[in-house]
């Protein structure tokens, strides 16, 4: 239309391009797809980009110390939570396991399930973004934070208990990785849980070993003029 008005345009990339380059705006009339003007400019940036540090902490290591039961006791649930007393339990540094596979504390062998666990202390749980976890399995886990499943393999989590067995069986130790949404975790304490099943009855080996880190996601940030 006639007259004369203002706009403005906004571009969002994540290229790197060097500062002055040349942007150029084309006015189309969307009826007809005619061109009516070409507007050409010169973008000229010298704002650095710079990312802030990010939060990065070992909240746990692999060869670590759990808690643990062998005995092949059907435990139901109750395991999983902070209000379990576990004061009966051994405890050993991982890897835990039987079979020669690199176990450091070896454990009894024949039972079907075999339960793990864990108390961390998290003093302000939601300064960091998400949480990961890098576990060493065989044959089949269910892993838990405050009780809630957060990470499984080679398990039906549908529908499962004590005398379920693992749907695959490893080669020696598997390695899986995942992160959890940091809305598992609570400020103080926290209870890591897990529990690993053998593929079959009377398995001739089994492994057990969990690393938990936590991340902080920083945002890069644009200083200067715009």
């Amino acid at each position: 239309s006639s007259g004369t008005g203002s706009f403005s345009v906004g571009a969002v990339t994540n290229a790197v391009r060097e500062a002055d380059t040349t942007g150029v705006v084309r006015i189309k009339n969307p009826a007809n797809d005619t061109l009516l003007l070409t507007l050409s400019t010169t973008l000229i940036d010298d704002s650095p980009i710079t990312q802030p540090a990010v939060g990065f902490v070992k909240v746990t290591s692999k060869g670590d110390s759990w808690k643990y039961e062998d005995s092949d006791t059907d435990l139901g649930t109750d395991w999983r939570y902070s209000t379990y007393d576990d004061s009966s339990w051994s405890s050993g540094a991982g890897q835990l396991g039987f079979g020669n596979d690199g176990e450091t504390t070896v454990l009894a062998s024949g039972a079907t399930t075999y339960y793990f666990r864990k108390s961390i202390t998290l003093d302000d749980a939601d300064t960091y973004d998400e949480y990961d976890i890098d576990v060493t399995y065989d044959d089949g886990f269910v892993f838990y934070v405050n009780g809630t499943i957060v990470a499984d393999a080679n398990m039906t989590t549908t529908s499962y208990n004590h005398d379920s067995l693992a749907t695959a069986t490893v080669s020696d130790n598997a390695q899986y990785t995942a992160t959890i949404p940091a809305s598992s975790f609570v400020d103080g304490e926290n209870i890591l849980a897990c529990e690993v099943h053998q593929a079959s009855v009377g398995s001739s080996d089994l492994g057990w070993d969990a690393g938990l880190s936590a991340r902080e996601i920083a945002e890069y940030v644009l200083a200067g003029p715009a």
